[in-house]
């Protein structure tokens, strides 16, 4: 098959070019007209698919549903936007029904489904701080052991890829050097940590920050907090959601600039609610959303 485009993402620009693909993957990239082409999408952009780490539904659906069906068809219209593959995220609830969660998403990946790939789990929660919670719910929030892990790991039939979770809560950074020395990325979020304990949780094996700006200490030129933290740690991944709501658009600037793309993570952060019509409600961590007219979502 022959697509073409005149706005074909290469070598970090966009440029007129035709892609050829065998097997559903690509073969050769060849100078917009080279051949007849199959589909010529004209001034529409051709972009690599997106990888979404943190998302937690869509079309009525949550991941802590532990609904099969809902998880499929996830997965399956979530491409129509372009994502082609994302972690499935969790967020805090009891351990009864975050195992239930887990274990499901590892069944839909066990059974086959189609659409975006399932990479595996991203468990937000339930170890986070108190004060930077945000919507999760504080009753089900813990400190965090490996012995606990280690269940939900089992359930998930080793599929719980990354994890947000407050590491100025783990006592001696046990459940982190735990997660780091068996390939579990932790990322710092919803945390009330400070700069110097951020330092502390990198050199125990964190290596990425959750939402940053969101759900953390902020930055102050005395108090340098997870902000300050996430700009100066170079080599320190760093989620940010793009929506110029939860960031203003000069804050992001500010982050890019000084991340550049290597370490900054754009992410949905999307909920249940995505996908559906102004005026819909629903319940998320015990919090009841609306989506306004102007597409806005309001906790």
């Amino acid at each position: 098959m022959l697509i073409q485009s005149n706005k074909v993402w290469i070598a970090d620009q966009f440029v007129p070019a035709q892609i050829e693909m065998e097997g559903g993957k690509i073969t050769d990239i060849l100078p917009y007209g080279s051949k007849k082409a199959d589909e010529d999408y004209g001034d529409l952009r051709i972009v690599p698919g997106f990888l979404d780490i943190h998302c937690h539904g869509a079309y009525n659906f949550d991941t802590n549903d532990a609904n099969e069906e809902g998880l499929r068809y996830w997965t399956e219209h979530v491409v129509d936007e372009g994502v082609t593959a994302l972690l499935a995220t969790t967020i805090t609830q009891s351990e009864e029904v975050l195992t239930k969660a887990v274990a499901n998403v590892a069944k839909a990946m066990e059974d086959g489904y189609e659409g975006a790939e399932i990479l595996g789990i991203h468990f937000e929660g339930p170890y986070l701080d108190m004060v930077y919670k945000g919507a999760q719910p504080e009753q089900h929030i813990v400190k965090p052991t490996i012995e606990q892990f280690k269940r939900y790991q089992e359930a998930a039939k080793g599929n719980i890829r990354y994890i947000t979770m407050a590491t100025e809560t783990d006592d001696d950074f046990a459940l982190t050097r735990y997660l780091t020395e068996n390939g579990v990325v932790v990322s710092i979020g919803h945390s009330a940590a400070t700069y110097e304990q951020a330092i502390m949780a990198y050199a125990h094996g964190a290596r990425s920050m959750t939402h940053v700006y969101n759900g953390m200490t902020p930055f102050n030129h005395r108090a340098n907090g997870l902000v300050g933290a996430a700009y100066r740690l170079r080599t320190m991944f760093g989620e940010i959601i793009c929506d110029g709501r939860h960031s203003t658009p000069a804050a992001l600037n500010n982050y890019f600039m000084s991340k550049g793309p290597d370490y900054s993570i754009m992410v949905s952060d999307a909920l249940m609610a995505k996908g559906s019509p102004a005026g819909s409600k629903f319940i998320f961590g015990g919090n009841e959303i609306e989506i306004y007219p102007d597409r806005k979502s309001v906790v």
